[in-house]
């Protein structure tokens, strides 16, 4: 039993999850908090205020889930980072990939949620292309890959790299926790108006 706490404790310090966890947290709640503003007033004017503070709490607890489970992912994806690198480097590493995607996913929301179309001249392209969406599938995995590849090329050749996204990183996770202070206060006020009803 020692010698499992041991592996899992060389692969991931828990000051590590912890790290990755803030790193995971940032991405989510700052887009569940533009939302948040985005649809506050609105709720608060249709209903009443106490509605729009029930709608943010449930967005801050929602983006808590999130996290969580892209923890998990992240966590799986970082055992296939070399074992044998330095353990800030790894955290870095898995950081990076992770807000990279999470960025990419925010985007692809934020494209739909705000009917964004396409420039007329590349719609066209896609269309005489004969196959639209496959050269559009292609572009777009083409442009995820080398922003994720660079990136992390960047961090495992360069100490400037590594020092530059570890200061970055260092002003994200103090915000986060903040943001997870936002949570447990949403949480609370899931609880009481639930109580209440």
């Amino acid at each position: 039993m020692p010698k499992k706490t041991n592996i899992l404790t060389r692969i991931y310090p828990l000051k590590s999850v912890y790290h990755i966890f803030l790193l995971s947290a940032f991405p989510f709640h700052l887009w569940a908090l533009l939302m948040i503003f985005r649809d506050f007033e609105w709720v608060a004017v249709r209903t009443n205020l106490w509605d729009a503070i029930g709608l943010a709490s449930y967005a801050l607890t929602f983006a808590l889930i999130e996290t969580v489970f892209f923890l998990f992912f992240l966590l799986l994806f970082g055992l296939l980072v070399p074992l044998k690198w330095e353990t800030n480097l790894r955290i870095i590493l898995i950081g990076t990939i992770g807000l990279l995607i999470s960025t990419w996913a925010i985007l692809g929301q934020a494209f739909y949620l705000f009917e964004n179309s396409l420039p007329v001249s590349l719609f066209n392209f896609f269309i005489r292309s004969g196959h639209p969406l496959r050269i559009l599938w292609i572009l777009i995995s083409v442009l995820v890959t080398l922003s994720v590849a660079i990136p992390t090329v960047m961090i495992i050749k360069s100490e400037k790299a590594r020092k530059f996204f570890g200061d970055f990183y260092e002003r994200i996770t103090l915000l986060s926790v903040f943001y997870l202070l936002f949570d447990m206060a949403g949480i609370i006020i899931i609880l009481i108006r639930n109580i209440h009803v």
